[in-house]
């Protein structure tokens, strides 16, 4: 047993340390995070239909809704990642070692699901917080999570509802003058999320996701826009 996840021993090594170890026996460990990345992504996908179902029977709003799932794999002689299984409610472990790793991913995946202060501070009580935690504003805004469609968001969503679009039958969906409300909408809350990203990388949407959209059954209105606006600005978010 090992005290610090930052050596190379023991029996629980944090990521670091492993690409670290690995690195150090000549082995390219970002082909082996690329493969674990690609393989997680095809397990929620096989689950997406069922837990589609059970979003949109629990979920009233668009406010936020997070799911955090354990992965763990097992690797060959090969460092060929395969899944051992999908934790549903992974244990948040109270001993010192899984610290390390668990305080900062339980407080950013608060950050990234994005909590609002519901609390009425007064004036002078919102100033410290803006103060203390480098804040711009503090009230809730539910009008960035309604789920009310115009007219011209139906109909924009009929005509990209098609099963197998190739991304250059898509692109445009995102060009300023096509942008919808609602569009915006998600779009301000997937880079409002992926900014609170700090150790977390965001597998899906990426860049190069598009190659995943097959094993959607359909993929949704929301899959393409999110698609679209990785291929056009994942390089220039400014």
């Amino acid at each position: 047993h090992n005290e610090s996840p930052e050596e190379c021993y023991g029996h629980k090594w944090s990521l670091r340390t492993f690409w670290k170890y690995l690195e150090s026996q000549g082995v390219d460990w970002q082909k082996v995070w690329r493969r674990i990345k690609n393989t997680c992504i095809k397990t929620v996908m096989c689950g997406h239909p069922d837990m589609l179902q059970v979003f949109k029977k629990e979920s009233q709003s668009d406010y936020n809704c997070y799911k955090l799932f354990g992965v763990d794999f097992f690797m060959d002689d090969a460092l060929k990642p395969w899944l051992l299984e999908l934790n549903n409610f992974p244990s948040m472990e109270k001993a010192s070692l899984d610290r390390f790793v668990n305080d900062p991913m339980i407080a950013e995946t608060y950050n990234v699901a994005g909590f609002h202060y519901f609390g009425k501070p007064t004036t002078k009580q919102k100033q410290v917080l803006r103060d203390k935690y480098n804040l711009g504003t503090l009230d809730f805004e539910p009008h960035l999570y309604t789920r009310v469609k115009t007219e011209e968001q139906e109909e924009k969503e009929a005509y990209y509802s098609e099963d197998g679009l190739q991304r250059e039958d898509y692109l445009d969906m995102v060009n300023p003058d096509e942008l919808t409300p609602r569009d915006v909408r998600q779009l301000v809350r997937a880079e409002d999320e992926l900014s609170q990203c700090k150790l977390y990388t965001r597998i899906f949407p990426s860049k190069d996701s598009n190659q995943f959209l097959k094993f959607l059954t359909p993929p949704s209105y929301s899959d393409y826009l999110l698609d679209a606006w990785e291929a056009k600005y994942s390089d220039n978010r400014e």
